[in-house]
């Protein structure tokens, strides 16, 4: 049986914004995203929102893969019933 891989390609911006007078470290992290494939960008406020954006990014791909297979597998299955 041969893999299949699965992807997405994004491209990332991350930066950090201060006020006048403020810290560093305590500016906030911004986030800017492309999805390559479908040219889609989306914005996130903090790293976190990121994070939870691109796990659930892996996450459907994850699904899509196993509903592929799946659909597959019956498409075999229902091709090789015999005919009555």
């Amino acid at each position: 049986m041969s893999a299949s891989i699965q992807y997405a390609s994004f491209l990332i911006r991350i930066w950090r914004e201060s006020k006048a007078g403020e810290v560093l470290p305590a500016a906030g992290w911004h986030a800017e995203v492309e999805h390559i494939q479908s040219s889609q960008h989306w914005t996130f406020e903090t790293v976190e929102a990121l994070l939870r954006f691109l796990y659930q990014q892996a996450e459907n791909i994850s699904a899509d893969v196993h509903a592929k297979r799946e659909d597959a597998f019956l498409c075999q299955v229902f091709s090789e019933r015999p005919t009555e």
